[in-house]
């Protein structure tokens, strides 16, 4: 050839798949985080506050103070962010998932109609009361079973936040108000 290429940009030619590899992993990292984070709204950011700085803790050497330069910093920062973040977003993905259950619970609530009167029927004092008596029985049934579902997933919910600190506690009181 008719130019010689210094030994110096030989060698950072060399290194473009690795680098090509590691920019790949970064910007996973950045995209899982970034996910999680455009998941939550506001009210739900502040929920899930203790969780984000735990990720960001998990993040900070890697922006810090880590030497990118070793091959298994690498390879392990990464994955390790990668598995706190999907962790992360496997609680935000449930609590979503509760929520919705809770409000649709809430609108099954709104929707039961106590008092059942048909179309076309004159009744007599006591036969409105044993058709009421008896539709109330199942409304009664149905209204318990949706208060337990409801119950059971707030409480699992609260499982995520139990453990937070007062932030998160004062949160948590004005989310479930």
């Amino acid at each position: 050839s008719e130019y010689t290429v210094p030994y110096a940009a030989h060698e950072i030619a060399g290194l473009h798949d690795p680098m090509r590899t590691l920019y790949q992993n970064i910007m996973l990292v950045v995209r899982e985080y970034n996910a999680v984070v455009d998941a939550l709204t506001s009210d739900e950011r502040q929920l899930f506050a203790d969780h984000m700085r735990k990720v960001d803790r998990r993040l900070n050497p890697g922006l810090t103070k880590l030497t990118w330069s070793k091959r298994h910093v690498k390879e392990f920062f990464v994955k390790v962010c990668r598995d706190q973040c999907r962790d992360v977003s496997a609680l935000i993905s449930a609590f979503h998932g509760h929520h919705q259950s809770i409000m649709s619970n809430c609108k099954k609530i709104a929707a039961t109609s106590v008092i059942a009167i048909e179309k076309n029927i004159v009744y007599t004092d006591t036969m409105f009361k044993e058709a009421q008596s008896r539709h109330r029985a199942a409304v009664e049934v149905e209204l318990a079973e949706v208060h337990q579902d409801i119950v059971s997933r707030m409480n699992q919910c609260y499982e995520v936040f139990k453990d937070a600190p007062s932030d998160v506690q004062r949160s948590w009181a004005s989310y479930i108000r």
